[in-house]
C-alpha cells in the first residue's frame, strides 16, 4: 500500500534571540574573574541553544524533525572577551534559520534602565558551534520508474546525519498524501524534493466532476480538464452544457482525484 511521507520544509524562519541576566562576577583577581565569566557566558550560551532547538523541533511548522535523535551541541574554542563591567544583561542570537547543524551564535550586551557605555555598546562575544544528529529519512529500495507511486515496498527509513539533509528529505508520515517519482531513482538513493513529487489528480484531456458547495447547497456538474494539476493547483475546465454543446473554460482548484471547484473572484 502507499505510503504517506511528509516532505521536510526547507529551513527557514525567524532569527533566534533571547535574553539572558549576567550574574555578577565575584573572583578578586581580574583575570580569573574574566575566565569565570567567559566560561559562564559559553555555559549560558549552550543552555539557551538547547532550549532554542526544543523549542523548535516542538514547532508544528519543524514536525518533520520531531523524530530526531541530537547529539550534545560541540562549542569550538574562540577567543573570549568579557563583557565590560557596565553591560547589566546580555542577549544571544543566531542568524542562522534553524538551530542545527554548524552556526555561529552572537552575544551582546543590552541596555537596562541606563544607557550602554560605547565599549558595552560595541561589544560583541562569538561562539562557533556545532549541533549534530540523526533523522530517519526515507531511501529508496528498489529502482523507481518516473511516475512511480512511493510504498512501503519500494522504500525504507534510516537514520540519516542531519548534515547530509541540505536538500531536504522526507519522512514516513500520515501528513501528505501520495508522491510519484519524477525521474529514474536508483536503489538506496536519499529521497529529496528534486526527486519525488505530488502525483497529478487532474489529467489535461480527462473528464472531471465539479463541484461547488455554499452553505448547505451542492452544485454538481461534468467538464473536461484542459490542463494537468496537483492537489491546489488551478487549471482550466471545459463544462459540457446540455446537448453536449461546449461552454467557455472556467478556472477551478483541484481538490481531489478527478474533482475540482470553480474559483470564484
Amino acid at each position: 500500500m502507499p505510503c504517506c511521507p511528509d516532505r521536510a520544509r526547507h529551513w527557514a524562519g525567524p532569527l533566534l534571540a533571547a535574553l539572558v541576566v549576567v550574574p555578577a562576577a565575584t573572583a578578586a583577581d581580574p583575570a580569573e574573574s574574566g575566565r569565570a565569566l567567559c566560561q559562564r557566558l559559553e555555559q549560558q550560551a549552550r543552555a539557551w541553544l538547547v532550549q532554542q532547538t526544543q523549542q523548535w523541533i516542538k514547532n508544528p511548522e519543524n514536525s518533520s524533525w520531531k523524530q530526531v535523535q541530537l547529539s550534545p551541541p560541540v562549542f569550538t574554542p574562540t577567543p573570549c572577551i568579557p563583557p565590560p563591567d557596565d553591560c547589566p544583561h546580555w542577549t544571544f542570537h543566531t542568524t542562522a534559520t534553524r538551530p542545527l547543524g554548524h552556526l555561529w551564535i552572537t552575544a551582546r550586551c543590552l541596555a537596562d534602565d541606563k544607557p550602554l557605555s560605547p565599549a558595552a555598546h560595541q561589544w560583541r562575544q562569538r561562539f562557533k558551534v556545532r549541533v549534530g544528529g540523526q533523522l530517519p529519512v526515507l531511501y529508496s529500495r528498489t529502482r523507481l520508474m518516473p511516475g512511480e507511486l512511493l510504498a512501503t515496498a519500494n522504500s525504507f527509513q534510516a537514520a540519516t546525519d542531519i548534515d547530509k539533509l541540505q536538500q531536504g528529505f522526507f519522512v514516513r508520515s500520515e501528513r501528505t498524501g501520495p508522491l510519484v517519482a519524477r525521474q529514474y531513482i536508483q536503489p538506496n538513493s536519499l529521497l529529496t524534493p528534486a526527486l519525488l513529487q505530488k502525483p497529478d489528480l487532474v489529467r489535461s484531456g480527462a473528464p472531471v466532476n465539479i463541484r461547488l458547495t455554499r452553505a448547505q447547497l451542492v452544485i454538481s456538474a461534468t467538464g473536461i480538464a484542459t490542463e494537468s494539476g496537483k492537489q491546489g493547483d488551478i487549471v482550466k475546465v471545459q463544462r459540457k452544457a446540455d446537448g453536449g454543446s461546449a461552454t467557455p473554460l472556467i478556472h477551478c482548484r483541484v481538490l481531489g482525484q478527478d474533482l475540482v471547484e470553480p474559483v470564484i473572484h
